[in-house]
């Protein structure tokens, strides 16, 4: 547990001085440890490579804003997902 804890403290060094980063994208940057769902690769903190794919589509009840219901994935990935947009 204490090896999670210090992996979550440096990706939250990583994260500061980003610009505007909303808290859900940063828990779920953390929650993945940093790693694409898709491809299992390193994100890139830039703001425009990172795209929120929702698990269950909002059209099938999913939530818009839950972290439960929210994954993200580099731009290139997002698109190979089923029901994604960009």
């Amino acid at each position: 547990m204490e090896k999670q804890k210090i992996q979550e403290h440096l990706l939250r060094q990583k994260m500061k001085g980003l610009p505007k980063y909303h808290d859900l994208k940063s828990k779920l940057f953390i929650k993945q440890k940093g790693k694409c769902t898709v491809c299992n690769t390193e994100l890139e903190l830039e703001e425009h490579d990172l795209h929120e794919h929702h698990i269950r589509p909002i059209s099938e009840g999913g939530s818009k804003s839950k972290k439960e219901n929210l994954e993200l994935l580099h731009k290139e990935c997002h698109r190979t997902k089923p029901n994604a947009t960009t």
